[in-house]
């Protein structure tokens, strides 16, 4: 309907004016439709290009999230078997003790092939040394570290009796705790009084 009365007019400038009759009725309508199609056009663009911005912040939260699960996996695969073979070996109890710490670890079908593969491979490393474990701790916040402590004593505790050895080894994850909790108080505090 709107362009029949934009035809009726054109062709009614166009008798009354001569030749630049329609142009001088509808030449407005042109212009302003021109402007609605770049508008439109703005928006599309504005549109897609908040998608694609969401879609890049959903990948880096995605990432990130594979990351901190990865790096809580490896802490505590790593942490669990240099507490339980700090004697030489690991028991019945122990082994039950870990399988129950990384079952659901070794379970997550969203984990990647090589940080199962990682895994498998610190499972298999019989001197797993207490530098590789801290290279793994250090990758997680304290939070994790404290949950992670509660695992040690159970590893520890599994078999009859705590050996020196392994209250060594407690004594050496307990330290490390220490010293990180001091060290995030410490940024704590001296990023509060920056504020």
């Amino acid at each position: 309907m709107a362009r029949l009365g934009k035809i009726i007019t054109g062709v009614a400038a166009s008798t009354i004016l001569g030749p630049l009759g329609p142009l001088v009725f509808t030449g407005p309508l042109v212009i302003s439709g021109i402007k609605k199609d770049k508008q439109e056009k703005r928006i599309k663009e504005a549109r897609e290009s908040g998608f694609r911005d969401g879609v890049n912040e959903g990948k880096a939260r995605t990432a990130a999230q594979i990351e901190k699960f990865t790096n809580f996996y490896l802490a505590t695969a790593s942490l669990s078997y240099y507490v339980a073979r700090c004697d030489g070996s690991i028991s019945e109890e122990e082994k039950l003790e870990i399988d129950y710490d990384l079952d659901a670890i070794r379970k997550n079908c969203d984990m990647p092939d090589w940080v199962k593969n990682k895994i498998k491979e610190i499972e298999k490393k019989e001197d797993i040394s207490w530098n590789e474990v801290k290279m793994y701790l250090d990758k997680v916040g304290i939070d994790t570290l404290i949950k992670l402590e509660k695992d040690v004593d159970e590893i520890i505790e599994a078999s009859d009796g705590v050996l020196a050895e392994e209250e060594l080894v407690r004594m050496e994850f307990n330290n490390y705790l220490r010293m990180r909790e001091k060290s995030n108080n410490y940024f704590y505090d001296n990023l509060l009084s920056c504020i």
